[in-house]
C-alpha cells in the first residue's frame, strides 16, 4: 500500500470478518461499547406486570424525552405500543 493511503472502513470490516476478528481488535482498538442504562422502577413494573421481553426493557430504559424518562407504567405503556403500533411502518408486520 502506497505511503500515505489507509484503508478504506469497508475494506477493514472484510478483513477483521476473513480473519475472524473484530475491527477494533484488528486495529488494537480498544471496542466502544454502549453504557448500560438502569431501568427505572417505573419501567420495571410495567414491564413485569406486562411480561415484556429483556430486549424490549433494555431498548425502553434508553428513552428520555427532555432529558428524563417516563415516570408512570401508563406512560410506559403507551410509548412502548406506539413502538408496537409503528411496526408496519418498517415493512414489518406484528
Amino acid at each position: 500500500m502506497p505511503l500515505g493511503k489507509r484503508p478504506s472502513a469497508d475494506a477493514l470490516y472484510r478483513l477483521g470478518s476473513a480473519l475472524g476478528v473484530s475491527m477494533s481488535e484488528l486495529l488494537g482498538r480498544p471496542m466502544i461499547v454502549p453504557s448500560v442504562v438502569e431501568p427505572p422502577e417505573s419501567l420495571l413494573h410495567y414491564a413485569e406486570a406486562n411480561g415484556l421481553p429483556e430486549a424490549d426493557v433494555r431498548m425502553l430504559a434508553a428513552i428520555k424525552f427532555r432529558g428524563e424518562p417516563p415516570k408512570t407504567s401508563a406512560r410506559w405503556a403507551f410509548i412502548y405500543q406506539a413502538i408496537r403500533n409503528s411496526a408496519g411502518m418498517d415493512g414489518e408486520q406484528r
